[in-house]
């Protein structure tokens, strides 16, 4: 998923300029997805329609960027869910603790945030809440 804070990161380091997939590479995904029809999808970042139940308008602007960023992952997310309502998306990216599950009117898919397992400078993990996944 794109960072919003990649101006305050380094190139080759903490930061890299193909943390999102090519629109070559989606359109590639999107063929595959399609093709496939799966019943779970597991992703970093989440589709642009869920965008305004997990992010803070605060955060994005205090970065510059309008309260909905249309990442160019979200947005193939979002075609994605389009072409196939896959039953179960999961995905994470978006920095709160704590799992959410989100049912949308006229989608099919179940979405469900998974939990932020946050890690600070001395190794401390902060507690929260997780989903176990049996495939």
């Amino acid at each position: 998923g794109w960072s919003i804070d990649h101006k305050q990161r380094t190139p080759g380091f903490n930061w890299f300029p193909n943390e999102e997939l090519s629109e070559q590479e989606f359109e590639l995904a999107k063929e595959e997805y399609i093709h496939f029809k799966p019943d779970i999808l597991l992703t970093h970042e989440g589709p642009l329609r869920l965008v305004q139940h997990l992010n803070n308008p605060a955060f994005a602007k205090q970065f510059g960027y309008p309260s909905t960023v249309r990442t160019r992952t979200a947005v193939a997310l979002d075609e994605m869910i389009d072409l196939w309502e896959v039953p179960e998306m999961f995905f994470a990216h978006y920095h709160f603790s704590g799992g959410r599950q989100i049912s949308l009117d006229h989608c099919q898919t179940r979405f469900t945030h998974l939990d932020m397992i946050r890690v600070n400078s001395n190794g401390f993990i902060y507690p929260g809440s997780t989903f176990d996944l049996e495939i």
